[in-house]
């Protein structure tokens, strides 16, 4: 487990905020703004899209809240959940102190658990790849009669009325 001493090199450019959450190595931007007409330039800022998410993790059986950013949250999408993207992310693009020790506490409850972190997402590789593929088959199309509205049925089944 990394300590937050020998860690520190990892986090120097990293904000204070960004420690205690998971922002996938987003930060505030510097940039000019330019106005149209007299392309005058004056400095301004952009900052990431923070959201505070509630994420679930299987291994410790526990759901977290933490600040994280709209990027973080399709990556651990793609990933397969919280999981899968802190075991299978590299200490160094975490990115914040907070992550480590997430995932510091995955790898203490998989030893206790007697699995290792290999072997675990060899079982998660596995059953992604044993997925059963979607039903492809259209739907039927629904009938003008199980319809509930009067007005298309109207406009769908000519009446007596109208065609006299």
């Amino acid at each position: 487990m990394l300590s937050i001493h020998t860690s520190a090199h990892l986090f120097r450019r990293v904000p204070q905020a960004a420690q205690q959450g998971l922002y996938a190595g987003k930060q505030v931007k510097f940039g000019n703004r330019v106005s149209e007409k007299w392309e005058s330039k004056s400095r301004r800022m952009w900052k990431p899209n923070v959201q505070r998410a509630k994420l679930y993790s299987a291994i410790l059986d526990e759901t977290i809240q933490i600040k994280v950013t709209t990027a973080l949250l399709r990556t651990v999408d793609k990933k397969g959940g919280l999981d899968n993207y802190l075991l299978g992310t590299k200490n160094k693009n975490i990115g914040s102190e907070f992550g480590l020790q997430l995932k510091a506490r995955l790898k203490d409850a998989l030893a206790q658990q007697g699995q290792t972190v290999s072997a675990v997402r060899a079982t998660w590789a596995s059953q992604k790849l044993t997925k059963p593929a979607p039903e492809t088959q259209p739907s039927a199309p629904k009938s003008a009669e199980s319809n509930e509205n009067p007005f298309l049925i109207d406009l769908l089944l000519p009446t007596e009325s109208k065609t006299q």
